[in-house]
């Protein structure tokens, strides 16, 4: 029981780490370079850049990358959940965690990040743009629309995982991911140079526990398993945590402290 509980917590670190990772090197360093900008560096929380020569719709487009990668992942994942394609509960358990922490991440993130910082990609995108308040509203509808659906996802399909092991309450259920997810961001924010630890700490508990809270409020209320869930084999899958292992130690060990590109 004590080694499944360490499993699901490697599975939501896991998929904490992909999130983050994939939000800053594929979303916004993958954008950089379609519209012609050079990535500098690139740590937890931040990936830097030159786009001197970029036009305002690319630099709108790189803000929006790293949100845009955890949307098309979470649909990815969705898929592969729904469609039952893996018959072991670990694997599904990872798709499940990931679909429920991209969607609120993303849908918190699009919708009201930029209630908390002017700094945030979603409130930088609308810079300078014509009627800006029904892009605010279009912003603050879709960002609603993306926590619905994890929401959804999260009560919808957590269900499949409720008495799978250590997992015998919404608490385990929800929380683990929550707080996984949360420690993660914050040790990320220690490790990451900068000359204002308090505000990147704030940041790293924003961008876990605030932007995840859906999460804690689902862990108030019961959530049993249907009659009707699938039966998955309790199979370990240690190819995807020897790689989830690696996405942890990467993210906290080798992208938080910073890393620099020669550029072109």
């Amino acid at each position: 029981m004590k080694a499944q509980f360490l499993r699901i917590i490697l599975l939501s670190a896991g998929a904490w780490s992909i999130l983050q990772v994939g939000h800053e090197i594929i979303g916004h360093g993958f954008m950089v370079i379609m519209v012609g900008g050079e990535v500098l560096s690139v740590d937890g929380m931040y990936l830097n850049h030159n786009l001197e020569d970029v036009s305002d719709l690319g630099l709108r487009w790189v803000k929006a990358g790293g949100s845009l990668f955890n949307i098309v992942w979470a649909i990815g994942a969705f898929l592969l959940l729904r469609s039952r394609t893996f018959k072991n509960y670990t694997t599904n358990y990872f798709l499940w965690v990931s679909v429920a922490l991209n969607l609120m991440q993303s849908g918190s993130y699009i919708g009201f990040g930029r209630y908390i910082s002017k700094g945030m990609d979603w409130s930088m995108i609308l810079e300078g743009i014509q009627n800006r308040m029904l892009w605010e509203f279009m912003e603050t509808f879709g960002g609603l629309l993306l926590l619905t659906f994890g929401v959804w996802v999260a009560v919808r399909y957590g269900k499949w995982f409720m008495g799978w092991g250590t997992i015998s309450s919404s608490k385990i259920l929800y929380w683990v991911p929550l707080f996984t997810s949360t420690v993660l961001s914050v040790v990320s924010s220690v490790l990451i140079p900068t000359t204002d630890r308090f505000m990147m700490l704030m940041g790293g508990i924003g961008n876990g526990f605030t932007f995840l809270f859906p999460l804690f409020v689902l862990g108030f209320f019961s959530t049993k398993k249907e009659m009707k869930s699938p039966s998955f084999v309790d199979t370990k899958n240690l190819v995807l945590q020897l790689f989830l292992m690696g996405m942890v130690v990467f993210y906290l060990l080798v992208m938080s402290p910073g890393i620099e590109f020669n550029g072109r």
